[in-house]
């Protein structure tokens, strides 16, 4: 008995041997994803909010040798149209809130690798501290690619904005802040 029990373990690792392994599952669409920055510091990042100019670039020239094609929003909608993704990844830049880091760090670098992006501004806050100016806003929303299609193109992030995290100090528990 223990005898056929093992030639009977002995068949079955080596079938189990034989058998080709699964491929791994291939999908022929690509992914879409959404790339947000908020501030870029010519130093080193200090906080979550922050990306340096050098790992920005770092980023840009990922996309490009990964040929990963950088889309817009209006493209997404025509996308989500046709009911078909992308066979290749795909991105969308945006950048949040108008810092002025757009502007002198951001721009820069995204012409040169010829990048399209999205920024959501926040109007209330426009030629403020850090932020952008409206003479930078207009100017940057001029930018073309040949054929006339916009390069960079602005939305509103809201009206005005809270910085909720600065806010929190003032709450007793998460719970209460999580509320507000």
């Amino acid at each position: 008995m223990r005898r056929q029990f093992i030639l009977f373990t002995f068949i079955i690792f080596i079938a189990a041997a034989c058998v080709k392994p699964k491929e791994p599952v291939t999908s022929d669409e690509g992914r879409i994803l959404i790339l947000m920055y908020h501030r870029l510091v010519s130093g080193n990042a200090t906080n979550l909010y922050e990306r340096s100019v050098k790992d920005f670039e770092s980023d840009l020239k990922y996309l490009v040798a990964n040929r990963i094609e950088v889309i817009s929003f209006d493209d997404i909608e025509k996308i989500a149209a046709s009911g078909k993704m992308p066979s290749e990844n795909s991105v969308v830049i945006t950048f949040d809130d108008g810092d002025h880091s757009w502007y002198t760090l951001a721009l820069p670098l995204l012409l040169q690798y010829k990048m399209r992006a999205t920024f959501f501004i926040i109007p209330d806050k426009i030629g403020h501290d850090s932020f952008l100016e409206w003479k930078d806003v207009e100017l940057m929303s001029r930018y073309m690619y040949p054929g006339g299609e916009r390069t960079f193109i602005f939305g509103s992030h809201s009206f005005s904005h809270q910085f909720l995290l600065q806010r929190k100090e003032g709450f007793s528990t998460d719970a209460e802040y999580n509320s507000f």
